[in-house]
């Protein structure tokens, strides 16, 4: 990423503990916290001009997350790239 780019970056972790030094500002969530990393999303601003969004997390999570970015929210699908790394076992 060029130096005078742009990001908003969320992140959920499992406790603060987990956070990290990053060279961009970040927004951690804890896991189960309110208001959660979707409902973060769900109301991020969306910005002008062309911006890429990118979801890493869980299969289900993706899916979820790409169809409130894309139905929702009507970004283009086009500029969205969510994948699932990982399926959450059955309860």
């Amino acid at each position: 990423m060029r130096p005078e780019a742009k990001a908003t970056v969320l992140v959920e972790i499992p406790s603060l503990d987990d956070r990290q030094a990053l060279a961009r500002d970040v927004q951690w969530f804890v896991e189960g916290s309110s208001p959660g990393l979707d409902l973060s999303i769900a109301s991020l601003p969306i910005p002008e001009g062309d911006t890429f969004w990118w979801v890493a997390t869980e299969s289900k999570r993706a899916r979820m997350l790409r169809s409130l970015l894309v139905e929702q929210r009507g970004i283009d699908k086009d500029w969205v790239k969510a994948t699932g790394y990982w399926q959450a076992e059955d309860d």
